[in-house]
């Protein structure tokens, strides 16, 4: 099964095997016994691709499975299947991976291939990874082939697309002196350099959130969520110069912001 030759291991893509042909050929499938092990397992990943009609075929065979069979279905929308379905599965939730936990496993990666990248620099990689291992080990590998051994934290966010903090506290800075100039002075800096306006949005309401988590639970939280010392001073800092109903105001702007954006 590591290896990936089982022939009682199955994977299939919902998303491109989604039709109600693929669904009966796969109901014809399930009735042969294991060639090996106790059970044949048919992973679908994606789940949620499938047509209504390929569910409606599926149903059958998940009201009467037979019993060296198991369907394992993996999805990031569990909303989209239709409940006839899950009510006939057992519902297991993969919590994101600590922030931690990436940084130690991207450091033993960078001492295996001799990468010369300080700690702040993993970190950036590893907070723009959202809890996804493999979307860090992606990332870290995009960035090695783009910058060799010698890895920069500027060149990370070049890479990645990640704006500097400091674009972010300048604006905050702006917001909270009303001077709405500098403001549209910094989106078109931003622009220019060819950023995108959907991952600016992204990005501000991060640095949002942690804005908020300074104001209200000051040092403990940010140490929490592995922010560097200088990242966080300043967080600090901008945070008694804005009252909390303010920044509740502009998070719900960039959510209204990030949904029109979504749509355009």
């Amino acid at each position: 099964i590591t290896n990936g030759y089982s022939m009682d291991v199955m994977e299939i893509d919902g998303a491109s095997n989604n039709g109600v042909d693929s669904i009966r050929e796969l109901r014809n499938k399930v009735n042969f016994a294991p060639a090996e092990g106790r059970y044949k397992i048919y992973i679908i990943d994606e789940v949620h691709m499938l047509s209504q009609g390929a569910f409606n075929a599926l149903l059958k065979t998940l009201e009467e499975p037979p019993s060296h069979v198991i369907f394992i279905f993996a999805t990031t929308d569990p909303h989209k299947i239709p409940s006839t379905i899950l009510s006939r599965c057992q519902w297991f939730n993969f919590r994101r991976i600590s922030l931690t936990d990436i940084m130690d496993k991207l450091k033993m990666i960078a001492k295996d291939e001799k990468l010369n990248i300080d700690d702040k620099t993993l970190n950036i990689i590893a907070r723009s990874s959202t809890g996804s291992m493999r979307d860090a080990e992606s990332a870290l590998d995009q960035i090695i082939a783009y910058c060799g051994k010698d890895i920069t934290s500027q060149s990370v966010r070049e890479v990645l697309g990640i704006i500097e903090e400091e674009v972010f506290f300048e604006f905050l800075e702006a917001i909270i002196k009303n001077e709405t100039l500098k403001g549209i002075e910094i989106i078109n800096r931003t622009s220019d350099l060819g950023e995108d306006a959907s991952q600016f949005i992204k990005n501000l309401m991060e640095y949002v959130h942690n804005l908020s988590l300074a104001k209200v639970c000051q040092k403990e939280i940010l140490n929490l969520k592995g922010i560097f010392s200088e990242d966080r001073e300043r967080l600090l800092k901008q945070s008694k110069m804005i009252k909390l109903e303010k920044l509740f105001n502009i998070v719900n702007y960039l959510a209204e912001a990030e949904r029109k954006m979504r749509y355009t």
